[in-house]
């Protein structure tokens, strides 16, 4: 074999400098795709870190929150009688606040870990006033109810409104602790 040249050493120096700064930027890259990976995932851990914080500093008022929850909310003994419970109390709310209930049927219930939800789908004529009455008596907090659906429709009689609407009542689980 025989020796290098001056200009083959040199070109020899030149590739091997060039493969290495080559190298080095395709490390460099990698090296930068990396930090940005890595401050996005420490910016997702500092906010949940300040959201645990918040959690931790509210937990008196949450866990007053559950106490009132686990004495306040009903208990669901049978679906048939929470169904029947329901239905009577939107039937006698309507009437104090005159409204006509036009037809009504029952939902599926829903059992969920932490509540059981009985529905009632309802169809009702009345004016807008009274209609706007029953609708915030029957969502106060101590009821445990909410309108899951709601669709206004104007009667044929111009003062009055036709509502269909979707009334929920959630229940504490007969297996909740």
């Amino acid at each position: 074999m025989r020796p290098l040249t001056d200009k083959e050493k040199r070109l020899t120096l030149f590739l091997l400098v060039a493969s290495f700064a080559l190298a080095n930027l395709f490390g460099l890259s990698l090296l930068s795709q990396k930090r940005k990976e890595l401050e996005s995932q420490l910016f997702c851990l500092r906010i949940e870190q300040l959201d645990a914080r918040n959690w931790r500093m509210e937990k008196d008022l949450w866990m007053e929150r559950k106490k009132w929850l686990d004495s306040k909310q009903p208990k669901i003994h049978a679906p048939g009688e929470a169904n029947a419970n329901l239905l009577e109390m939107l039937q006698t709310s309507a009437r104090r606040q005159k409204i006509i209930i036009v037809g009504q049927s029952f939902t599926e219930p829903v059992t969920q870990p932490f509540y059981h939800e009985i529905s009632v789908k309802l169809t009702v004529n009345g004016t807008l006033e009274a209609l706007t009455h029953w609708l915030v008596e029957l969502q106060q907090p101590e009821h445990f109810q909410a309108v899951r659906r709601f669709a206004l429709k104007s009667d044929a009689e111009p003062p009055k409104i036709k509502c269909d609407l979707q009334v929920s009542r959630l229940y504490l689980p007969p297996t909740s602790p």
